[in-house]
């Protein structure tokens, strides 16, 4: 089962809409909000509530973890175990 939102201590809210709701929340880097969708192994990262103010990486591609923001995110969602094959 993929959880709801990433477990923080304590527990953090998003700073800015995101409409996916196949999107799993992260928690906040560096005034970004951070977000997964393990359906399509892509991470997002957050910086205003405008649809075109993200950026977005997919899993597998070696330029995500090269990103500090969009890293941060894999990272994360592989420590929670959603990316369990990249």
């Amino acid at each position: 089962m993929i959880p709801t939102k990433f477990q923080s201590d304590p527990p953090v809210k998003p700073a800015f809409l995101h409409h996916c709701p196949r999107c799993v929340f992260l928690g906040r880097f560096d005034l970004h909000d951070l977000y997964v969708c393990p359906d399509d192994l892509v991470v997002h990262a957050r910086f205003d509530n405008d649809t075109r103010d993200c950026l977005t990486g997919k899993a597998d591609d070696p330029r995500t973890e090269t990103d500090p923001h969009l890293g941060e995110a894999l990272r994360r969602a592989r420590q929670a175990g959603l990316f369990s094959l990249v």
